[in-house]
């Protein structure tokens, strides 16, 4: 190969690995891109169904002064990789609600997540025993009882695998906190307490002195 030919490959290779990069790059902007619309899409679907569907629990005389659910700004670096590891029996448990009564629960296993070079771990839930993905994530954290619910917030997620997508953006409040007198909501655990803020997801909602 002559001199000519051996810039002339250097060039099509350095030329496709910019293609290549260019490429991904726009890829992960267009996921982030596509990220943030879906996530305010949802949220905007969640205030309107709250304000107006027949299934919301804010009372029928209280509609017309909700005003929306408040949350925290979207922040994909509160979106983590879980891993699962399943509970090998089957175990239904109990689960505490705001009434004293209890959710009759499975214990299905546990994600692991890291936050900050430390290793998290959440215990998840199901209600259905013919399902073996969804999970339900009950949680406390440094910010319940201040900007958050004192009672803790819930995440809905489904496993592929062993792998989680362990999103904190999701995070939402029981219904009993739009309406304590209608609803009773399951209680999370005392393991499932992080020791730090988690500034994702729903806030508090306080009627003041509508209610």
């Amino acid at each position: 190969m002559d001199l000519n030919n051996k810039r002339n490959s250097t060039f099509v290779i350095s030329g496709v690995a910019i293609v290549m990069g260019l490429i991904f790059l726009f890829q992960w902007v267009l996921s982030d891109d596509t990220y943030l619309i879906e996530m305010k899409r949802a949220r905007d679907q969640k205030s309107e169904m709250m304000k107006t569907d027949f299934q919301s629990p804010v009372p029928d005389s209280l509609k017309p002064f909700f005003e929306g659910v408040d949350f925290f700004p979207i922040d994909k670096a509160w979106r983590m990789n879980g891993k699962f590891t399943e509970n090998t029996q089957f175990q239904r448990i109990r689960l505490a609600r705001t009434d004293g009564k209890f959710d009759l629960l499975i214990l299905v296993g546990w994600v692991s997540f890291k936050y900050r070079g430390k290793t998290y771990k959440l215990t998840c839930y199901q209600s259905n025993p013919k399902d073996s993905k969804t999970l339900f994530i009950p949680f406390r954290d440094g910010t319940s009882g201040k900007s958050t619910y004192g009672g803790g917030r819930y995440i809905d997620t489904r496993r592929a695998g062993n792998n989680v997508d362990l999103d904190f953006n999701t995070a939402y409040n029981p219904y009993c906190v739009y309406n304590y007198a209608g609803f009773a909501c399951s209680v999370p655990p005392e393991e499932n307490t992080l020791p730090f803020e988690i500034e994702a997801g729903e806030k508090a909602f306080d009627w003041g002195d509508l209610q």
